[in-house]
C-alpha cells in the first residue's frame, strides 16, 4: 500500500530557521560547485554517507561543509543536491556535534531524518538507465584515469605510488582512455533530460552526444533539444588505449591495456561496447590490434606506466607489448 505524500515544506522552513546561522565559507566558487554537483548531487551519497563525508572533511574544515550544505539547502530545497544536502549534513553532525549548539542539536537530528525521506526522489524512469562508453584524451580525464573506477589503481592521482607517470599520458600524444559510465536519474539535472535520454536511446533517437573529458559531462541532443548531465563521478569499466608500432609489418599498432572494473549486472554489455570501440579506433586508423607493438619512450621525466609491457610498471624507454 502506498504511503500518504507528505508536504515537507512546513519541515524545511523549520530546519532552515535553525540554520539561519552564518553561511560564509572560505571554500573558492569552483570547489563549491564541485561539492554541490559531484557530491550533494550524487547518488554515491545515499549508500554510503559516512564515507563521502569523512573524504570531505579530510579535505575541508567541518564548519566550512557545514555552511555549504545550510546555503545548499536554502537555493536547491527539493532537488537531489537538496536531498544530499540534508543527508549530508545529518552524517556531519552525528560526526562533528558541536556544529551545532545543544538546544537545536536534537532537534535537527529528527528533523533531517525525516527531510531525508521527504526530499529523496520518488519518480523513476522505466528501464535501469543508460550505458555510456566514451574514447577521450582531455588532459584532466588522463590525469584522473586511476580515480574513474572505483577499485585500486597505482596511477590514481590521490593514493597511488605511480602517479609521477601520469603527466606521460597528456604529454606523449599517443593515449586515451575507454570507460563506460551507468547513467541513472541522479546524472541528470532534472527528470525530464533523464527519461528523454532513455527513451530516445531505446528508439536509437539521439541525434548527438559528446563529453567533455575535463569536466566528465555529457551533452546530448534529443528531439532539437540539447542538455548536460552532471559531472559523472565513477565509471564502471576503464581501459587505457595505446597508439604504437606494428612490429609484424608497417604502420600503427593500438592496443588496449588491462581492465580495471567494478561489479554490475550489465558489465559482460560494457566489456561488448569496449570491444566495438576498439575496432572502430582500429579501423580508423588503419591499425593492427595483433602483438607484438613497440611503443615509443615517452617524454615525461616521470616516465609512462604500462601493466602490459614485458617488463611490467614504469617505462622511462620504449617497451614492447607482446
Amino acid at each position: 500500500k502506498p504511503a500518504p505524500v507528505e508536504d515537507s515544506a512546513p519541515v524545511l522552513r523549520e530546519v532552515i530557521e535553525l540554520l539561519s546561522g552564518s553561511t560564509e565559507s572560505s571554500l573558492h566558487s569552483e570547489e563549491s560547485e564541485r561539492l554541490v554537483e559531484d557530491v550533494l548531487g550524487n547518488e554515491i551519497l545515499k549508500s554510503n554517507p559516512d564515507a563521502i563525508v569523512k573524504r570531505e572533511l579530510e579535505r575541508h574544515g567541518s564548519q566550512d561543509l557545514w555552511n555549504l550544505c545550510s546555503l545548499t539547502l536554502r537555493t536547491h530545497e527539493k532537488g537531489a543536491s537538496g536531498y544530499g544536502a540534508v543527508k549530508f549534513q545529518r552524517t556531519l553532525l552525528r560526526l562533528h556535534p558541536e556544529l551545532a549548539n545543544d538546544a537545536s542539536r536534537p532537534v535537527l537530528t529528527e528533523r533531517f531524518k525525516l527531510l531525508e525521506r521527504l526530499l529523496q526522489p520518488k519518480r523513476q524512469a522505466t528501464g535501469a538507465g543508460v550505458l555510456l562508453s566514451v574514447l577521450n584524451a582531455d588532459p584532466k580525464w588522463l590525469m584522473t584515469v586511476g580515480d574513474l573506477v572505483q577499485t585500486s589503481s597505482c596511477v590514481n592521482y590521490r593514493t597511488g605510488g605511480k602517479i609521477g607517470a601520469l603527466p606521460g599520458y597528456v604529454i606523449d600524444g599517443n593515449v586515451q582512455v575507454l570507460a563506460t559510465f551507468h547513467l541513472k536519474q541522479d546524472d541528470f539535472q532534472n527528470f525530464e533530460d533523464f527519461q528523454a535520454t532513455v527513451e530516445a536511446s531505446r528508439a536509437n533517437a539521439i541525434e548527438s552526444i559528446s563529453f567533455n573529458g575535463n569536466r566528465r559531462k555529457a551533452r546530448i541532443t534529443v528531439a532539437g533539444r540539447t542538455f548536460e548531465t552532471k559531472s559523472l563521478l565513477n565509471a564502471y569499466l576503464r581501459q587505457i588505449a595505446k597508439l604504437g608500432e606494428n612490429l609484424n609489418g608497417s604502420g600503427p599498432g593500438v592496443r588496449l591495456e588491462k581492465e580495471y572494473f567494478q561489479d554490475h549486472p550489465a558489465l559482460a554489455q560494457m566489456r561488448e561496447l569496449h570491444a566495438a570501440i576498439y575496432h572502430d579506433l582500429v579501423t580508423e586508423l588503419g591499425a593492427s590490434p595483433i602483438a607484438p607493438i613497440r611503443f615509443p619512450k615517452t617524454r615525461n621525466p616521470g616516465g609512462i606506466y604500462s601493466d602490459l609491457a614485458d617488463d611490467k610498471g614504469t617505462q622511462h624507454s620504449e617497451y614492447i607489448i607482446h
